[in-house]
């Protein structure tokens, strides 16, 4: 027994003398490597986000600098551009029948001087459903908003 653990001893002592040298650079070479990957790694991700902060500014600034322009050419284009007159156009001919229709659905006078309207002698087509979205959008026109609103749009007139 005791020859195998003399020898045991000393092939363990063998190894290692032989091993000895070569553990610390082996070590170190995996270490080193371990590092460089780490540090590869890092450096990708660093860029990575350069790129991405360097998109998002890139889109940023174009997406203000077409707000600019699109302000600018409503700017220039002034009330009356087009959809100033498509807006008043649409809006004229609301008007114009929401009036025939109350003064077609009330009796009036000029001032006595007429004998009193007859009430639906003027016929104006009224559809089912364009009544309720001619009330509705009569109702959102004239909608008195409650105090808070009110109070809203008067501060931010004065702080004008």
């Amino acid at each position: 027994m005791a020859l195998i653990g003399g020898f045991l001893t000393g092939g363990l002592s063998l190894i290692l003398s032989f091993l000895g040298p070569l553990l610390p650079g082996l070590a170190t070479t995996i270490g080193d490597t371990i590092i460089k990957s780490k540090q590869t790694q890092a450096a990708r991700e660093g860029k990575q986000d350069e790129a991405a902060v360097s998109w998002s500014h890139s889109w940023l600034s174009s997406v203000t600098e077409a707000n600019r322009s699109r302000v600018q050419a409503r700017r220039d284009e002034g009330a009356w551009g087009p959809l100033g007159l498509i807006t008043v156009g649409i809006g004229s001919a609301f008007v114009f029948h929401v009036w025939f229709v109350v003064l077609d659905s009330t009796p009036w006078s000029l001032f006595g001087l007429l004998e009193p309207h007859k009430i639906g002698s003027w016929k104006v087509p009224m559809p089912g459903d364009l009544a309720q979205v001619e009330l509705e959008v009569i109702r959102a026109l004239f909608y008195v908003g409650p105090p808070s609103a009110a109070a809203i749009v008067i501060a931010k007139a004065f702080r004008r």
